[in-house]
């Protein structure tokens, strides 16, 4: 008895966890993504030189013609080398397919990973 007394008094001084609604998922399509060349144009000098791959994800909203605005850097690994900042640079690049399976995600937020990755030495 002195067990489920305790163990009583446990659980309700556990605090309470607040549940947030979950969001609603849409599957993003790209109908375009930079090209390799692009994506060799943006690559951070410093990672370059340090011939370090890495990536990063931005959030931008979606417009009505399917293009990223509003971009911010939300991670980068690793840090330092600069790739949040390249992929700011590429979010031009992106298209979006505004809408899909009949839901829409032009003028929501979606993240955006992009990732760097050295191309092999010759």
């Amino acid at each position: 008895m002195m067990i489920a007394l305790m163990a009583l008094a446990l659980g309700a001084a556990a605090p309470q966890a607040s549940v947030q609604a979950p969001t609603p998922m849409t599957e993003v399509l790209y109908d375009r993504m930079p090209t390799r060349r692009e994506v060799v144009e943006a690559y951070p000098s410093r990672a370059w030189n340090h011939r370090a791959s890495g990536m990063a994800v931005i959030s931008c909203a979606v417009t009505a013609d399917g293009r990223l605005s509003d971009c911010l850097a939300k991670s980068e690994d690793p840090s330092g080398e600069g790739f949040a900042a390249a992929a700011l640079r590429l979010a031009p690049r992106f298209r979006i397919k505004p809408a899909h399976e009949g839901q829409s995600i032009a003028g929501g937020r979606i993240e955006v990973p992009v990732r760097f990755l050295m191309p092999p030495t010759s």
